[in-house]
């Protein structure tokens, strides 16, 4: 995977952002990308982005609670509104 990703990087299509973590260069190539998923493979990265940023404290908990929702998973992302809503008020994010 890290070297199809050092690839696309090569490329320029994504660029490294530190780490093991890219992101792509132009707003389009992602938003084409994003549409060429099914909605299963969607909800599943969604799940998966939530996860990964839940075990990052830096993490905005309103995006967690986002990509919870579009992983169809509203159990999960309830929590994370809550405490959204928390740092909102005490002016955090």
């Amino acid at each position: 995977m890290h070297a199809a990703l050092e690839s696309l990087a090569k490329q320029e299509w994504l660029a490294s952002v530190g780490g093991d973590s890219y992101a792509f260069r132009q707003s389009t190539s992602r938003d084409a990308a994003y549409a060429m998923l099914v909605d299963d493979d969607k909800r599943l990265a969604h799940g998966r982005a939530a996860e990964w940023l839940a075990e990052h404290a830096e993490s905005d908990a309103a995006a967690i609670a986002q990509h919870f929702e579009r992983a169809s998973d509203t159990a999960r992302s309830g929590p994370w509104w809550t405490l959204a809503a928390e740092q909102a008020a005490q002016g955090g994010m």
